[in-house]
């Protein structure tokens, strides 16, 4: 089952580089909030939080959105 699901997704990729006119192929993750916390690891000093949001345009783009809790 795993593997029909990669073949899939690896076909729709392709898919979108070779026609990026009729097709578009988007991924996104996003990244554990507790490894982006700042400052890091400095004992009982308080933390800002913050979100890091990838996201691939297949053939086209990769760009990452970064955002804060207290924003």
């Amino acid at each position: 089952m795993y593997m029909g699901e990669k073949e899939a997704y690896y076909a729709r990729c392709l898919e979108a580089m070779r026609d990026p006119e009729h097709t578009m192929s988007i991924n996104t993750d996003g990244m554990d909030q507790f490894k982006t916390s700042i400052p890091r690891n400095l004992g009982d000093l308080p933390q800002c939080g913050q979100h890091l949001q990838g996201v691939i345009e297949h053939g086209q783009k990769f760009v990452i959105y970064r955002s804060f809790d207290n924003v």
